[in-house]
């Protein structure tokens, strides 16, 4: 079976959809818990840490450090900060793909998927 870059495009404009919709989802519960995050002092946070990681890790919700009123740092849950990390991995490459439809649909000559693994030695 041949499959050529067209085709993998195609596969990833797919998921892309679907990766899109739930990244739109993600999206609006961080800007629904925006409203509530809350902002401490490092001076503070210093006498307070295991209340601060805590109410980062439970709430769900940024505690921003802050210096002379400026932040500067957040405390961010582990899974939160993981679960947003895979969020931008997967827009970055939704916009790949988007840009390489555009390539395609501008006249750039796909490459056969057999002369791609030819050339990565796969």
């Amino acid at each position: 079976m041949r499959c050529d870059i067209n085709l993998q495009v195609d596969m990833i404009y797919l998921i892309g959809a679907f990766v899109r919709h739930r990244l739109i989802c993600t999206f609006s519960h961080i800007v629904a818990t925006l409203a509530t995050m809350s902002e401490i002092s490092v001076t503070e946070a210093r006498t307070k840490l295991a209340d601060v990681v805590d109410d980062a890790r439970v709430s769900h919700t940024p505690v921003y450090l802050t210096r002379r009123g400026k932040r500067i740092a957040a405390v961010v849950d582990a899974d939160d900060l993981d679960q947003l990390l895979r969020d931008a991995e997967d827009a970055a490459d939704i916009a790949a793909a988007a840009q390489a439809r555009d390539g395609l649909a501008g006249g750039d000559v796909s490459i056969p998927w057999d002369e791609v693994k030819a050339d990565l030695g796969v």
